[in-house]
């Protein structure tokens, strides 16, 4: 942790919290209180679990029956009362593209604590407008078929696993989830509540005590003692992450451990490794394309997009070094108008370097 970009104080509490965390998600379960009594919230069986998606189905075409708007219809209500426009879905798109930018210039800038301070405040900004956004765009989607659905098989997947602190299980039928229960609504708010958040994950995967878990799984069978198939969302979030910090160890250039501990900076690392492989794997796809195709010996090729899909695509097959030049270029064009090839900065500065290495002494 750091604060103004120093090292903050340890914090025991911090350690505690995390262990508490752990605790939990081994356990595979919640535990909560409610009027003096302890219950628990696990994941039901599989069995249960397929039933819960016949629940969400079956209360889809229930909700459209008794008149609760679709997504679509919610989105073209909001729209005509000026709830929601095109603009805002433009600034939507610009500002995920904007965070993930300032992501990747927080990386960049991290040993520049001036320029990296800055970054992150840009970036708190972008992503709490963004948050603020897509909250008004989602707040209506609870009154619809999507979201009476989406209620109704959480109801039924927490009263499915919902146990009292003996492990018995409180409702044995399949429908409960329809009764009006206050067991089952403080069951439901409790299970929402504690949803662990991503950047609370990602210190769990760090962490050492969790560490000192993981890294026991080559002589045990699993870490959870249970098949892929039955492990909770929370165990399989947790194992995600711990695979992709432990794969950083083997990359051949790998951030730094004070990169990897803040998480937007190592999104940033995450997302140019991103970009460089599809790039990779575009210009393979493209050599493999032109392989048949006689072309001419220069250093560029010139390809025709008949899409706007095709152009990005096209686009994209170009590194940073020849995007850098071709930006380049269209500002010189754009300065000085019609420019033969061999006047272009970037030819100037080749025929120049090549003039040095003939030129004898050089």
């Amino acid at each position: 942790m750091t604060e103004g970009g120093r090292k903050a104080p340890f914090r025991l509490e911090d350690v505690l919290e995390l262990e508490l965390v752990i605790a939990r998600i081994v356990a595979g379960c919640l535990r909560f209180h409610l009027d003096g009594r302890s219950f628990l919230v696990r994941q039901p069986g599989r069995l249960r679990r397929y039933k819960a998606q016949q629940v969400y189905q079956e209360a889809l075409a229930e909700g459209a029956t008794e008149g609760l708007l679709s997504d679509e219809e919610i989105n073209t209500m909001m729209r005509s009362q000026g709830l929601w426009s095109e603009a805002d879905d433009k600034a939507v798109k610009t500002l995920q593209k904007d965070v993930e930018e300032l992501k990747v210039g927080l990386f960049k800038s991290f040993f520049k604590s001036r320029d990296r301070e800055a970054t992150r405040t840009a970036l708190n900004v972008a992503r709490a407008e963004l948050a603020r956004l897509l909250s008004r765009k989602n707040s209506y989607s609870h009154m619809g078929t999507t979201g009476y659905a989406q209620v109704a098989r959480t109801r039924y997947l927490v009263g499915s696993g919902l146990l009292d602190d003996r492990g018995r299980r409180v409702w044995k039928g399949d429908d409960f989830y329809r009764q009006d229960s206050v067991l089952l609504d403080a069951a439901v708010e409790a299970y929402s509540e504690a949803q662990i958040i991503d950047a609370t994950m990602r210190a769990v995967a760090r962490s050492e005590t969790w560490q000192t878990v993981w890294n026991t799984r080559g002589v045990c069978a699993d870490v959870f003692g249970r098949s892929a198939a039955d492990l909770t969302d929370e165990q399989r979030h947790l194992v995600s992450w711990s695979q992709l910090y432990e794969s950083i160890q083997e990359h051949p250039s790998p951030p730094g451990d004070e990169v990897v501990r803040d998480d937007d900076a190592f999104d940033g690392w995450l997302i140019l490794q991103k970009r460089e492989r599809e790039r990779q794997r575009r210009e393979a796809t493209a050599e493999a394309a032109l392989s048949g195709i006689k072309l001419p010996d220069s250093g560029e090729i010139f390809l025709v997009a008949e899409t706007e899909e095709d152009l990005q695509n096209i686009e994209a097959l170009n590194g940073p070094q020849a995007q850098a030049i071709k930006k380049e270029r269209l500002a010189y064009i754009a300065m000085k108008g019609e420019v033969e090839e061999q006047h272009m900065p970037d030819s100037r500065r080749e025929i120049q370097m090549m003039a040095n290495r003939t030129t004898p002494g050089k």
